[in-house]
């Protein structure tokens, strides 16, 4: 096509999306990818200063650490036994917070029963019911099953209940102009909205689930290493093995992120217009 300049212009062709969708992933793994390595570097140097592998330990030194206790099976029993106490723990918080969460905002007078037990029992730290706890279901798997199904079933009912009523609010009206029932209402327009926010209370609840999860293990590991991940970090500090304990402490770092990911995941086949929302916002 001609300008006034006399040049001819051509249309930019449209960019493949399966490259574009490459392209921006890796634009946004550049600045965390820095960053790592920003930190190790600080870390090597650091070590190096201090000449004290008791105290801090170069990465190079965890990292062989790390492959000693995967190779010698440790770190994979460690987790094996944390896993289940978690996994059970986070599905009985998941299911008891979720279903609270949606009876306190959509029946009559259940709110002014259920709100106020969940927000007094939310501000009691863990650590101060842990003995209790440990009093009334022993040092065993129930727990800590309980430990974590305590820690993080708050977060998840009060986003429940704030996602719920979110819901409720701006979809009520077009419910009615539907002429929909209370229940399809609810099915298919309440709970859909309330996704977000409950995914982002289950997101807050690994985060305080893992907490309570190592806490816990320190207090009802018997037999070592093998109780938990707790208890391989807390046996690696009482050794002074401190590489070991930076593994530990890495690992669960590790499998935390993996699991808020897959939670992530889980949303986007759940809620994809919340997350298509939030693509175009951040465009």
């Amino acid at each position: 096509m001609g300008s006034p300049d006399g040049f001819v212009r051509h249309a930019p062709h449209p960019m493949n999306p399966m490259f574009a969708a490459v392209r921006m992933r890796l634009g946004r793994a550049l600045p965390a990818s820095v960053a790592f390595v920003v930190i190790i570097v600080l870390w090597l140097l650091e070590a190096v200063r201090r000449g004290n592998d008791l105290i801090l330990p170069p990465p190079q030194r965890v990292l062989q650490a790390a492959v000693d206790a995967v190779t010698s099976g440790d770190l994979f029993a460690a987790w094996t036994a944390s896993v289940e106490s978690l996994a059970l723990g986070l599905a009985i918080a998941a299911v008891v917070g979720i279903a609270l969460g949606v009876l306190s905002e959509l029946v009559p007078f259940a709110s002014d029963v259920i709100s106020p037990i969940i927000r007094l029992a939310f501000v009691v730290p863990t650590i101060a019911v842990l003995p209790l706890i440990i009093a009334w279901a022993g040092i065993g798997l129930e727990a800590k099953i309980i430990i974590v199904a305590y820690s993080s079933f708050f977060e998840i009912a009060i986003f429940t209940q704030a996602g719920v009523q979110e819901a409720t609010k701006a979809y009520s009206e077009l419910g009615k102009s539907l002429e929909a029932s209370f229940l399809n209402t609810v099915r298919k327009l309440v709970l859909p909205g309330a996704v977000p926010q409950i995914m982002t209370g289950v997101q807050l609840g690994i985060g305080q689930a893992m907490v309570a999860l190592i806490l816990g293990e320190f207090f009802t590991a018997v037999s070592g290493p093998n109780d938990g991940i707790g208890a391989f970090i807390r046996t690696a500090g009482s050794q002074f093995h401190t590489s070991r304990l930076f593994v530990g402490v890495i690992s669960v770092g590790v499998v935390s992120v993996a699991l808020l990911a897959g939670i992530r995941w889980l949303q986007t086949r759940m809620a994809p217009w919340e997350i298509v929302i939030g693509a175009g916002d951040d465009d």
